[in-house]
């Protein structure tokens, strides 16, 4: 009867467990099916519920939902005061001039997708369970990238008249050396306040933030300059300094020796010692803004040019120069006690380019165009001509060596006046300026989609913040903006690369030269999805109007999210295949009114 008994339990419990099995079997197929294209439910990005919402879906909702961020900006405040921080400053003809967040939707639509899918069967099931059954809630952040230094030194800008302050020396309009006493104020923590506005955006909170800080008192006081007086009133009597390289001079006067100078107090058991040093930071930004764009040579790649097939042109590459900004920091740093009057400036030299000593273009492998691509900017201002005519010329006839990553940036900086490129309006929030290097993107644009018809692996592209219609189809652009984003990308032929830049009425080609491989390039058409309308155009006063003439400067751009796949069929029979997305914002038109 026992035994009996005991086989009916056994049987009864390995139904149980067959059929709890088969339950999960069915359970697990049916999420794999159902939700193959939709994201798992209770999944949140933030607060925002995304559960069940297909790839597309989800974009749109993040996208809406960061478009007003992204053209009103994030107010910072501190006592009475505000600032604003805009995501993305541009010039007037859109192109990218600074990107201080940068929202990865992308990224943030794989991440909710991969919830419940990319861990293993059993973590994958489990998971699964809890979002089913459980209802417990799977939270995503936000995912974006921050130039928290950018941002950082904006706030400064702004608040640093609220920050506790040294006693300091400067001199009057006679020159008379005067002490401008301590101030007591606050301590701001930029980082801390950063810190804060990271996890703001991790979960959709765009609301207003304050700056952190806490009261803060001085460490020199005027006393502790008194103290000192007598040995900067030496420092300063060794002025003018002079600099001296290859015939060139320059003079440290004591106005900007005075500004170098830097008092630190030391504790001690019989009390505090005052200590007179020069800001060694300060000496290495004057020589580099200075100095260095005078001295510094760029290592230039061989150069030459093809005409009717044959190499015509060619200049050998060499090495570079630059200033050694260190050695002569701690050279000049030394003044108090080296009484130094004058210094000749060290370089060092900089490395050299690849090794190219033939001028057979053949036996370099430059025989035919690989890869070709033509971009009109007609109707350009005559500054963004001139920018994109210097880029031009910059990166044409370069060779690229064989393995090697070519960068654009690299080649085209540095993008300012000491090289040939003009400046353009910006617009940042109702602040305007003047930047270099406007009409760049439209020479990195066209050498992506040069890039993109020869086949090389690209490995840095990012596209523009707003969607211009010079640079339709959507999604086929790549923005540059020194020191990021670059466009790179590799030359894998097994020969170099020859890049020939030229413009006719207009028109900007760039022609790849090298040798053919067979590889066969196949890219699908910009698909353009999730459009976001921008916000009614913003009004700024200016004096520079008659009164309530009104002139609008900034176009106003839709939003909207673009992709195209694209696909590299090589001889040997492997295939490599990517999908380029592109995400742009929407862009608020902007308006001047006279006051």
């Amino acid at each position: 009867m026992f035994l009996k008994l005991r086989k009916i339990v056994r049987s009864i419990f390995l139904s149980f467990i067959i059929v709890l099995i088969l339950l999960g079997v069915l359970f697990y197929f049916y999420t794999e099916n159902y939700y193959r294209d939709k994201v798992y439910p209770n999944i949140y990005v933030g607060s925002i519920d995304v559960g069940g919402k297909t790839a597309i879906e989800v974009s749109e909702i993040i996208s809406n939902n960061i478009a007003l961020v992204e053209q009103d900006g994030i107010r910072f405040y501190f006592d009475t005061d505000s600032t604003i921080i805009y995501p993305i400053n541009s010039f007037l003809d859109g192109e990218l001039n600074e990107v201080l967040i940068d929202f990865r939707i992308d990224k943030t639509v794989e991440n909710v997708f991969s919830v419940g899918r990319n861990d293993g069967f059993l973590n994958n099931f489990k998971k699964r369970l809890e979002l089913f059954l459980i209802g417990k809630h799977s939270n995503n952040s936000l995912v974006f990238n921050i130039n928290e230094n950018k941002i950082s030194e904006n706030l400064k800008n702004k608040f640093y008249i609220y920050e506790s302050s040294n006693a300091f020396y400067f001199f009057d309009e006679n020159n008379n050396l005067l002490i401008e006493p301590e101030y007591f104020g606050s301590r701001i923590d930029y980082e801390q306040t950063v810190s804060i506005l990271k996890n703001n955006l991790s979960q959709f909170n765009f609301s207003s933030i304050r700056l952190v800080a806490a009261k803060s008192t001085p460490y020199i006081s005027k006393n502790d300059c008194f103290e000192m007086r007598e040995a900067v009133v030496y420092v300063v009597s060794l002025a003018p300094i002079v600099l001296t390289y290859r015939g060139e001079e320059w003079s440290i006067e004591k106005d900007r020796l005075l500004s170098w100078i830097k008092l630190e107090k030391e504790m001690g058991e019989k009390g505090n010692k005052i200590n007179l040093y020069l800001d060694k930071d300060k000496i290495s930004l004057f020589l580099k803004e200075e100095i260095a764009s005078l001295i510094d040579i760029e290592p230039t790649m061989p150069k030459f040019s093809i005409e009717n097939g044959k190499v015509k042109n060619f200049e050998a590459g060499s090495h570079g120069v630059s200033l050694d900004i260190d050695r002569v920091s701690n050279l000049l740093a030394g003044i108090p006690i080296n009484n130094i009057s004058s210094l000749d400036l060290l370089v060092k030299k900089t490395s050299a380019p690849s090794d190219v000593r033939n001028e057979n273009g053949g036996m370099l492998g430059i025989r035919e165009i690989i890869g070709q691509s033509s971009l009109s900017f007609a109707g350009s201002t005559a500054s963004r001509i001139k920018n994109i005519t210097n880029a031009s010329n910059a990166i044409n006839g370069l060779l690229i060596a064989p393995n090697e990553e070519f960068s654009t940036i690299k080649n085209l900086s540095p993008i300012d006046g000491t090289n040939g490129y003009s400046k353009e309006i910006v617009i940042n929030g109702k602040n305007i300026a003047q930047e270099y290097g406007g009409g760049v993107c439209h020479l990195s644009t066209t050498f992506f989609r040069s890039v993109l018809n020869s086949g090389l692996p690209i490995t840095m592209r990012q596209n523009h913040s707003y969607n211009m219609p010079y640079y339709y189809p959507a999604g086929t652009d790549a923005s540059v903006y020194d020191p990021f984003p670059d466009f790179r990308f590799v030359n894998d032929t097994g020969n170099y690369v020859l890049i020939q830049s030229k413009i006719v009425n207009s028109l900007l080609t760039i022609e790849l030269w090298g040798t053919s491989d067979e590889r066969v390039i196949t890219k699908g058409k910009s698909v353009v999805y999730n459009v976001v309308n921008p916000k009614p155009a913003r009004m700024i006063t200016t004096k520079s109007l008659p009164t309530d003439v009104v002139k609008c400067t900034y176009s106003a751009y839709l939003g909207v999210d673009a992709y195209f796949d694209y696909k590299v069929e090589y001889r040997d029979g492997s295939v490599k295949k990517r999908r380029f997305t592109s995400h742009y914002v929407p862009r608020q038109g902007v308006c001047m009114i006279g006051e």
